[in-house]
């Protein structure tokens, strides 16, 4: 279901029916993440992030990048 990361190393660390919280490894020399699924994204400089909203049977691929 959350499988595929791009430059930053993780996993789905909790998932519900329409939310899913990722957690992944600091990139060293990363102020911040974009964190792309979809057709949507979000900027963030921690190392994990809850994503509300989701569809239940969808299957979302997340890509993290610096």
């Amino acid at each position: 279901m959350f499988r595929k990361y791009g430059e930053a190393q993780g996993e789905a660390v909790h998932v519900e029916s329409s939310a899913v919280i990722l957690e992944w490894d600091q990139v060293k020399g990363a102020a911040s993440y974009l964190v792309k699924w979809n057709d949507q994204e979000v900027k963030t400089s921690d190392t994990r992030i809850r994503i509300e909203g989701l569809e239940s049977g969808v299957t979302y691929d997340f890509n993290i990048l610096r």
